[in-house]
């Protein structure tokens, strides 16, 4: 067992395993379901090569790494139950007990994270208001998150877009703009934005400075962050000026809210989860753009050979009569 200073890590919290560095070279860890950990060393390649989001972190100890892994395993499993649960394509078993698993795995520690994400990123078209409502139903963690999430839903796109132009183009450091952009995500600070602008809370946008300023993390990432911050609120007071004048924000009377597809790392990869989720349970999502993949022919015609089994297999037809049902369609 490794017991001397780690170097470098990269913690990969969806696999629930860190590839690191020591003075006899690379190696990885991975948690097992049922705790503890095991050494996978040989798979440390594949794990570099995951197109998982991963998370640096130095100078550490084997017990601290490990913590590590816990701590983002949580937090990405936490994230994942809860947009299942936005996920219409999904059986209303499979996003229940989704929600009931976040809500019994809920604290603080974890949760955090995962309201500043969902807060902080675009809904996309597809998600299902009205039915995660009553499928969160006597589960009040999972219920009061949606409900901010949906409050708040129509200032995500504009607000985060906006961060991130000044982010990428305004206050630039030493530090890579995706990775600042990320930890200004992740701390909350959108989603601290968006809540507050769905409340009319001019007051509260006044103490963002002050909340966020002196976060030590959020300084070594942006040096000038007193200044972003001070006009990040002055830009907020003046665009959303009318916003401040609304008291009434209850989830009944909200509206589906549909906002142009972003751009956003993140979101993007929040939105292959839900893909790869069906997949996984069997459901075809048809917005899976299958063009973009280097073996995109030959997945078209897998998709389309899936669609026609799982037709027959419904309606009790054979082939002969799904293509005449796919002739009908396109008439």
């Amino acid at each position: 067992m490794q017991t001397g200073l780690i170097s470098q890590a990269l913690v990969i919290g969806s696999v629930n395993a860190a590839v690191y560095w020591t003075d006899e070279g690379l190696r990885a860890l991975r948690m097992e379901p049922m705790g503890g950990y095991v050494d996978c060393s040989r798979q440390a390649s594949l794990l570099l090569d995951c197109p998982a989001e991963k998370r640096w972190v130095v100078n550490i100890n084997r017990a601290q790494l490990e913590a590590s892994v816990a701590l983002w395993s949580q937090r990405q499993r936490l994230l994942n139950w809860l947009i299942a649960g936005l996920d219409g394509d999904l059986s209303d078993e499979t996003r229940r007990l989704g929600l009931e698993l976040a809500e019994e795995s809920w604290n603080a520690e974890i949760s955090a994270f995962v309201r500043a994400r969902l807060l902080g990123c675009p809904l996309p078209d597809e998600a299902d208001i009205q039915g995660v409502f009553k499928l969160a139903d006597g589960l009040p963690h999972c219920h009061q998150l949606y409900c901010d999430l949906f409050g708040a839903a129509q200032y995500i796109q504009p607000v985060s877009r906006q961060l991130q132009e000044w982010v990428y183009y305004d206050y630039i450091g030493d530090t890579p703009p995706d990775e600042t952009y990320r930890t200004l995500l992740d701390h909350g600070i959108i989603a601290e934005t968006v809540t507050l602008l769905a409340q009319g809370n001019a007051a509260g946008l006044d103490k963002l400075v002050m909340q966020f300023s002196d976060v030590h993390a959020l300084r070594e990432v942006c040096p000038r962050l007193p200044d972003m911050l001070t006009a990040w609120v002055g830009w907020l007071k003046k665009e959303y000026a009318d916003s401040f004048k609304k008291t009434d924000s209850t989830p009944h009377k909200l509206k589906v809210i549909h906002v142009p597809p972003s751009e956003d790392t993140i979101l993007i990869a929040q939105q292959k989860f839900v893909v790869n989720f069906r997949n996984r349970v069997g459901s075809h999502h048809k917005k899976l753009n299958i063009n973009d993949h280097p073996l995109g022919s030959e997945l078209f015609l897998i998709q389309k050979l899936l669609t026609m089994i799982l037709w027959i297999i419904k309606t009790k037809e054979t082939i002969w009569g799904y293509f005449k049902d796919s002739v009908k369609v396109s008439k």
